[in-house]
């Protein structure tokens, strides 16, 4: 290639005159002996020889024929014509010739003979190589300038080198960078080293033809990246390298690695947050550009927004959508960026969830919205534990009201059985002995003799004062029973005999009709047997007084709910709306007379035995008192 080289340099006219263009070959010949190199110009006689001094003549070797026959095909073609001679009269017969036709600048069309004895393979390859340069002499004297130009202003340097690392051309950018080569070696040059790089990728270049790449840093610090291909120069293996400057680069890469693995981490967090991020275009509906992969938690993808196939207004509810609509358009209006809103969305699979959505407007250089960039909150939990802390405040504000009024009310009836308690003790003993002497006196008017209509009327008003003297008692036992403390007994009691008892006792009217009933299962039960009676005995009294002018009276009782279930009813004169809500507090009644005590009692009563009261009444038909007690294992006494 050095030889290819040096005649392009004389054939393209930097050396001048014919005689010292032959004496140039003759002197890059010398000690080629096995060589003969010699030109044939057409009409300037034979081909001289100005490589050997041995005599030369085509015609030597070939018939007149032959010779003009390669001659014209090398002048035609340009060549390479490859020959052996024809002539076998010639002791070397066997000597290889290639004819080149070449077009120099400036001189006659010629053509470039080279033989030898020996069939040199590069023959054929150095003529063609000087066939082709030779036509393109004028082209590549003028573009080599600019080539040279070129490799010196890229921003980048190029450098060829051998296989022994040795540089044998550089550009203006490697000099520059790492000073003139002054036949160093590569890693002398770039890296100060003493020994080849391990690993060069020059070498890996070298071995498999294939271009090797690699990032190295300078040692001013600098980043390079490097491309390596194997390439022919001067007829041999060489490695062009090519190098740019990465630094910059390589700067901004961390850069963008550091953003990125911030945002990696961010986005972990955000997803494993129960913040849902959201960038909405300012369009109808409010299509989603982006959205965080805990969406998931509402039961979505951020493929479901992203693609187009939902928007975000269509999760909102179906109630609060105008609303939230109105809000944003008030918001961006009014140049406020940043708001927050609390609405429902609906789930995929359909459940309704509180959200709060903190919300700031981008807006582009005209001020216009394009933009809402979000977070959403899912506070479901939070909503409900506020509506439940608002109902159980109002619930405890009736709650309050209810027992301050139940206390006063108790501390009333406490006054009042205390009261009663000191009157009563005085009162039973006339009372008594009232009753006593309204017996003494019906026995002595039975005994008079007086007659018998005036005996008779005289009885009936002792029978009235009699019980008159009793329902005073009544009243001070009622009063009585607010102001001492009840401690229940239970014992086992047998319901029906129980019952029977009761009724015998409670002086029912003839005009009223009784009837008792216990069901298999409710034949026992645990109580106190007092306060059972007191119960009893006062839902009796208050049915037979509901029946003036006399009726039916049914006394049930029915498993219910582990317990017993008393019924009392009645088909008396019923009870009238406005005093149903009201009827087991004291002293309300619907009675022409009495105090009102006796339900209040019973009521008491039934809550000291756990058992519960109730009551059904229509106006003219009657009352139905439902009175519930716990069974044996269920009965707090």
């Amino acid at each position: 290639m050095a030889l290819r080289g040096r005649l392009l340099e004389i054939l393209t006219g930097h050396l001048k005159g014919e005689d010292q263009f032959y004496e140039e070959i003759c002197r890059i010949f010398s000690g080629l002996d096995e060589v003969i190199l010699s030109v044939f110009a057409p009409g300037c006689g034979p081909p001289r020889p100005i490589a050997s001094s041995k005599p030369f003549d085509l015609l030597d070797y070939f018939d007149e024929r032959s010779a003009a026959e390669l001659i014209r095909r090398a002048l035609e073609d340009g060549g390479p014509v490859k020959a052996t001679a024809s002539r076998t009269d010639k002791p070397e017969a066997k000597r290889v010739f290639v004819l080149c036709g070449i077009r120099p600048s400036g001189r006659p069309a010629a053509v470039l003979v080279l033989s030898s004895a020996c069939d040199h393979q590069f023959l054929a390859e150095y003529v063609r190589s000087v066939s082709d340069y030779a036509s393109l002499l004028i082209s590549l004297n003028r573009t080599a300038q600019l080539e040279q130009t070129i490799l010196d202003t890229i921003p980048a340097y190029v450098y060829i080198k051998d296989q022994d690392f040795n540089i044998v051309y550089c550009n203006k950018h490697f000099r520059e960078a790492f000073g003139d080569p002054d036949n160093r070696k590569c890693f002398q040059a770039l890296k100060g080293g003493a020994d080849p790089c391990p690993s060069c990728p020059s070498s890996n270049a070298l071995a498999n033809g294939e271009v090797a790449m690699n990032e190295w840093l300078c040692r001013s610090g600098k980043a390079y990246f490097s491309l390596h291909r194997k390439i022919k120069f001067h007829g041999s293996d060489h490695v062009l390298t090519i190098g740019i400057d990465v630094t910059e680069l390589k700067v901004l890469e961390e850069q963008l690695a550091d953003a990125i693995s911030e945002r990696s981490e961010l986005e972990f967090i955000i997803n494993k947050s129960p913040a849902v991020t959201f960038l909405w275009k300012n369009e109808e509906g409010w299509p989603v550009e982006y959205v965080t992969e805990n969406i998931s938690i509402f039961g979505y993808s951020p493929e479901d927004f992203t693609s187009g196939r939902i928007r975000f207004a269509e999760i909102i509810h179906p109630e609060d959508i105008s609303r939230i609509s109105s809000e944003v358009a008030a918001h961006s209006l009014n140049g406020e960026d940043a708001f927050e809103q609390l609405y429902r969305i609906v789930t995929k699979d359909g459940r309704i969830r509180w959200v709060r959505d903190y919300t700031w407007a981008r807006r582009d250089d005209s001020n216009r919205v394009t933009h809402y960039q979000g977070i959403i909150l899912d506070v479901t939990d939070e909503v409900l534990a506020k509506e439940i802390l608002k109902e159980y405040a109002s619930n405890l504000e009736k709650i309050v009201y209810e027992r301050t009024k139940s206390l006063r009310e108790a501390e009333r009836m406490a006054a009042i059985g205390e009261t009663a308690l000191m009157v009563g003790h005085d009162l039973r003993n006339p009372l008594q002995v009232i009753v006593n002497l309204a017996h003494i006196m019906r026995e002595n008017v039975r005994s008079a003799g007086i007659d018998q209509a005036v005996s008779a009327k005289i009885e009936r008003d002792l029978d009235t004062l009699v019980n008159q003297a009793e329902y005073m008692n009544k009243i001070v036992s009622d009063l009585a029973d607010f102001s001492r403390p009840l401690e229940p007994k239970a014992e086992r009691i047998y319901l029906p005999a129980f019952l029977e008892a009761l009724t015998r006792d409670a002086k029912i009217p003839e005009g009223v009709d009784v009837s008792i009933s216990v069901e298999r299962g409710a034949e026992e039960i645990r109580s106190d047997p007092s306060m059972l009676r007191r119960v009893v005995v006062n839902l009796v009294t208050n049915a037979v007084q509901a029946m003036p002018s006399g009726g039916s009276m049914r006394i049930a009782a029915r498993p219910a709910q582990g317990g017993v279930a008393i019924a009392v009813s009645d088909t008396g004169i019923g009870i009238l709306p406005e005093i149903r809500e009201s009827l087991f507090k004291p002293f309300v009644t619907g009675k022409a007379k009495g105090m009102g005590l006796g339900l209040s009692v019973v009521k008491r009563f039934v809550d000291q035995l756990g058992g519960e009261i109730s009551f059904e009444s229509e106006v003219g038909k009657g009352s139905i008192f439902t009175v519930w007690l716990p069974g044996s294992d269920q009965t707090p006494v």
